[in-house]
């Protein structure tokens, strides 16, 4: 297991089935490869049944204002860390897996430079079908998910098979790593201006 030392917050709000299984399966990777971490909910209501987090350890909940047709993912953001408890952040969407060892080298490279805010993934996001997904729920392997994607996958954006489909996203942030002190800075000096 990798040493975290870190808060992961994810934003949620369940406007499909498919995300509550992401989210499940997320918290299930995080306590199957590290240790040493919180994980906090930021969870923007949009029906009566918020998530139930409570089969799990070391996670915190937070619930925000349901608002119609919005997804307010910076309030949730902003909620979660001040309530964090590690200098370290980690910011993740719930449909997104990290490589494990990518991780633990880009907390290495903040402990030596804690200025750096860090995006540890190359800005695609990984569609898997639902008989690839629930293989990977079973075996919570990231190497299983790389075994999907062709060596040439950056040529293939919208490639599509029998088990994944790749798409570019509209927005890069997928996950963040950066010191809590540098989110608070940013924060601040966007006040400011």
């Amino acid at each position: 297991m990798i040493n975290l030392n870190a808060s992961v917050i994810v934003f949620y709000r369940k406007d499909c089935e498919d995300r509550e299984i992401n989210l499940n399966t997320l918290l299930k990777f995080y306590h199957k490869h590290y240790e040493n971490f919180e994980f906090i909910i930021a969870e923007q209501k949009n029906n009566n049944n918020p998530f139930d987090s409570s089969s799990f350890d070391n996670v915190k909940h937070i619930l925000l204002p349901e608002l119609n047709d919005t997804w307010n993912k910076m309030k949730g953001y902003n909620e979660a860390v001040k309530d964090s408890f590690y200098e370290n952040l980690i910011f993740n969407d719930t449909d997104v897996i990290f490589n494990p060892q990518g991780v633990k080298e880009t907390l290495d490279i903040l402990s030596k430079d804690n200025k750096k805010v860090i995006l540890p993934c190359d800005g695609h996001f990984i569609c898997i079908k639902q008989k690839v997904r629930d293989e990977f729920i079973q075996n919570l392997n990231y190497e299983f998910l790389c075994d999907l994607i062709d060596v040439n996958y950056y040529n293939q954006i919208n490639f599509e098979n029998d088990k994944i489909k790749l798409v570019i996203l509209t927005h890069p942030v997928v996950g963040l790593l950066l010191k809590k002190e540098i989110f608070l800075i940013v924060m601040v000096s966007t006040l400011i201006f």
